[in-house]
């Protein structure tokens, strides 16, 4: 999948600005799961941000992603083959995936009135009375469902407007799932809603059969010698502009730079 927006160069140059200004500790360990992230252009712009921000200092953490592994290949975890896998959700028609449903409509209703107490008549309408103070406090804080056959305005609020009691309304405060990123994508057949949706991305862990995990495999590490990763391929950008020397395998990096060899599992 690929995003292509002009601004994006401009986006990343003024976030690298504003991240000159804050601490290290705020924002290097997101770079560097970046560099790890199961969509190779994230890595590209993790090492780009690097870049931007001089960070010599993490030299051995793009040494380190130039040796491991592509992060998208399935690995075994107790019997089972699982892989991490980039995954987009329609924002518009997956409001119950992320948030939970509220309530309509809270109503009083008595049975046989004249069973009922004074007292017990004035805790029923004084629990009403609160539950629709609440509500009105709350108003902002719920949203009906968009429905698949109506439009919805992109000028205005896109979850507002008529028929709202003839939707599902979800609470915005109560929040399962939080994406990593979002973006605006073309949809085919998108009428009656815009051409332009929004879609939220995130990832997953998934588990998947021994046949799959080998196709994946072989689409991932086909056997021409000397293949780099994309994964490889931010790590030596990174490498070559932070320190203005050449090199192609992570031997003759460390060797460059005077660091000690990794140390071999089980040592």
């Amino acid at each position: 999948m690929r995003v292509k927006n002009p601004s994006d160069a401009k986006a990343r140059e003024a976030a690298a600005g504003g991240l000159r200004i804050r601490r290290d500790q705020d924002y290097t360990a997101i770079l560097l799961d970046g560099l790890r992230y199961p969509w190779p252009v994230v890595a590209r712009r993790a090492a780009e941000a690097l870049v931007r921000l001089e960070r010599k200092d993490l030299l051995l953490h793009l040494i380190a992603t130039l040796e491991a592994p592509d992060p998208r290949l399935p690995e075994q975890r107790e019997g089972v083959w699982q892989v991490r896998e980039l995954v987009r959700i329609n924002h518009h028609r997956n409001c119950l995936l992320c948030h939970a449903p509220a309530k309509q409509n809270t109503l009083l209703r008595l049975r046989d009135p004249s069973l009922k107490t004074l007292q017990t008549l004035r805790d029923e309408v004084s629990k009403v009375l609160r539950e629709a103070k609440l509500r009105e406090e709350r108003e902002n804080l719920l949203a009906p469902m968009p429905l698949p056959n109506r439009s919805f305005d992109q000028g205005k609020d896109t979850y507002r407007g008529d028929h709202e009691m003839e939707r599902i309304l979800v609470r915005v405060d109560v929040t399962y799932l939080r994406q990593d990123f979002s973006a605006m994508l073309p949809v085919e057949n998108a009428a009656p809603w815009p051409d332009f949706q929004r879609f939220d991305f995130l990832v997953r862990t998934r588990n998947m059969p021994a046949a799959e995990a080998t196709a994946l495999r072989q689409r991932l590490q086909p056997g021409a010698a000397g293949r780099v990763s994309p994964y490889q391929q931010a790590a030596l950008f990174g490498l070559r502009e932070l320190t203005g020397l050449e090199a192609t395998s992570a031997l003759e990096w460390r060797r460059l730079l005077k660091l000690p060899a990794p140390i071999a599992s089980g040592e």
